[in-house]
């Protein structure tokens, strides 16, 4: 039986120290040791899971709150695997921003007491996975919401951040975890699809907007690297006009995908996320409004809602798996 805790105690070893030849040292430890041993490293082990979890910025409300969605969500059966179940019961939270450039250095914050549009993404994104897994821990959470915030799923700096959402989807689809619609995804409104090719600077170019980077400008380098990366990709988007027809048309577009809003601003891809939600054969929106300042539907239909804006082009659609 012990030997069967040190296999957990390993596994516990192995996502704290990632450099190989420190896994094989612990493999080569396990395969030698005795039950004294083992006791030791186990206690070992639950220090470094304490140190792992300081990490973590969050509050006991923000864990309180989670975990009551994680038990909702398991209890709803095949509805709490749909991201409009968890959009639902986050409505109203108070949008905010910046509310992850809080520390000096960088740390995984987890606030469920407020949210921008990408947080509030990310975290309906978590919740849909951690139910559909069957995984039920708040360190499962912290871990996955690591893995999609950020690139590799290492917390390094400031700069290891999905910032960009083409970042953010490109590591994302990497990992198996979401699938952008392309192509002949698109069925029989593939024909209305236009292109863009990224040309991503704008980080860089403004870098005394985003105070991480006045703080330690030698990230700006790793921002460049990441945009030099995206730029000259292209990728394809409906366009808004579009977004008026019924669910006959739009159909391939489903209950709690995620919208990308495709931007012409310069050195931008996107200005805002949210999740799709048909309503009496309209297409709306999900998403943590800096107009409404809290999480909402929003009101008018996302035709409507684009309509004014000149900035915005169009929507990509990225579907969690």
């Amino acid at each position: 039986m012990w030997r069967f805790y040190a296999r957990v105690t390993l596994k516990t070893y192995i996502l704290y120290f990632k450099d190989n030849r420190i896994k094989c040292f612990y493999l080569y430890l396990f395969s030698t040791m005795s039950k004294r041993i083992y006791i030791l490293l186990l206690m070992a082990s639950t220090w470094l899971t304490f140190l792992g979890q300081n990490i973590v910025d969050y509050t006991k409300e923000d864990s309180l709150v989670l975990m009551s969605l994680l038990q909702r969500g398991h209890n709803a059966g095949e509805e709490g695997k749909q991201p409009l179940f968890f959009a639902n019961l986050i409505q109203g939270t108070p949008y905010m921003s910046g509310t992850l450039d809080k520390n000096k250095n960088e740390r995984l914050v987890l606030n469920m007491r407020s949210m921008d549009c990408t947080t509030f993404v990310e975290n309906v994104t978590v919740l849909t996975q951690m139910v559909r897994q069957g995984k039920t821990t708040f360190q499962d959470y912290c871990k996955e919401l690591q893995l999609i915030r950020y690139a590799d799923g290492a917390i390094r700096n400031y700069a290891d951040r999905n910032h960009y959402f083409s970042a953010w989807i490109k590591n994302n689809e990497r990992e198996d975890r979401v699938e952008e619609l392309r192509g002949d995804a698109w069925k029989g409104i593939k024909i209305f699809l236009k292109s863009q090719t990224l040309q991503l600077d704008f980080m860089t170019n403004h870098a005394p907007l985003y105070a991480p980077l006045c703080e330690h400008p030698a990230l700006v380098d790793s921002i460049r690297n990441v945009e030099k990366s995206l730029s000259g990709t292209v990728v394809q988007y409906l366009p808004k006009r579009c977004l008026n027809r019924g669910r006959n048309e739009l159909g391939v577009i489903k209950d709690g995908d995620i919208l990308m809003l495709v931007t012409n601003k310069q050195g931008l891809d996107c200005t805002h996320v949210g999740l799709a939600a048909w309503k009496s054969n309209q297409l709306y929106m999900w998403h943590a409004s800096s107009r409404h300042k809290r999480v909402l539907l929003e009101p008018t239909s996302l035709h409507d809602y684009l309509a004014s804006q000149s900035s915005i082009l169009g929507v990509r659609v990225i579907r969690i798996k």
